[in-house]
C-alpha cells in the first residue's frame, strides 16, 4: 500500500491513463473514477468502472516496489462471489509500463477470469433478491387474510397473531422459506393448544 500523497497521486494518475485505452480496446464504456478524501487529497487507491457495475481498483501491493496491484472488485455483490484457489480476480503491473500495455495486461489477464466471476455473483445477488421479494410477498398476503399490518424485526417482515394483553396467546409468523412460514405461538392455555392441534391433525 502506498505510504504518501505523491504515490497515491501517482497511482490515480495511471489509472485515469489507463482507461481510454481499455475502453478502446474492449470497446466498452469503462472510466476513471477520481477518488479523494474530504480535502481533496487522493486517497490510497483509485479505481475504473464499468457501467454494469464491475470496478477495478488500483493501489500499490505490499513490499512489491515498482508495481501495481490491479483488482476485480465486486462491490456489494461481494457476498455472492464465487471463490476458488485458481482465480484471484487481481494481477501485478510494472509502474513503468505504458498505459495501453497496462490495459492490454488487463483485457488479456485479468477481465476473462474477474468478469465472469461477476456475472456469477450477479446472477446470485439476483435470485436471493427474488427469493426474498418472494419471502415477503408470502407474509404480505397471510396478514392481508388475518387483516393485520406486518412488523419489522432484523429487517425480517413478520406478522403478530394473538394478543397478550388481553390474556389471550401470542405469537409470530415468520418466513423460513419462499413458500413456507415458521409459527410461533407463546403462553397458549390447553383449551387453545387443544384446539390448534386438532387443526393441525385435519391437515394432510
Amino acid at each position: 500500500m502506498p505510504t504518501t500523497i505523491e504515490e497515491y497521486a501517482a497511482i490515480s494518475a495511471i489509472a485515469k491513463a489507463v482507461a481510454p485505452y481499455l475502453k478502446e480496446q474492449t470497446g466498452q464504456n469503462w472510466h476513471f473514477v477520481d477518488k479523494r478524501d474530504a480535502d481533496g487529497q487522493p486517497v490510497w487507491f483509485s479505481e475504473i468502472h464499468h457501467p454494469d457495475g464491475p470496478i477495478l481498483h488500483f493501489e500499490c501491493p505490499y513490499n512489491q516496489k515498482g508495481r501495481i496491484l490491479i483488482r476485480g472488485h465486486f462491490g456489494q455483490l461481494q457476498e455472492f462471489r464465487p471463490y476458488d484457489d485458481k482465480a484471484k480476480c487481481s494481477i501485478t503491473v510494472s509502474k513503468d509500463k505504458s498505459p495501453d500495455k497496462i490495459a492490454n495486461a488487463i483485457v488479456g489477464r485479468l477481465l476473462p477470469e474477474y468478469l465472469e466471476k461477476y456475472k456469477v455473483a450477479a446472477y446470485r445477488a439476483k435470485e436471493s433478491a427474488e427469493y426474498e421479494t418472494r419471502k415477503t410477498g408470502m407474509i404480505e398476503r397471510l396478514a392481508k387474510l388475518a387483516g393485520k399490518k406486518l412488523s419489522g424485526g432484523n429487517g425480517e417482515p413478520r406478522l403478530h397473531v394473538g394478543s397478550a394483553s388481553q390474556g389471550l396467546f401470542y405469537g409470530d409468523v415468520t418466513a423460513s422459506s419462499s413458500t413456507t412460514v415458521k409459527l410461533v405461538l407463546n403462553s397458549l392455555t390447553e383449551e387453545n393448544a387443544i384446539k390448534i392441534l386438532k387443526v393441525l391433525g385435519e391437515i394432510p
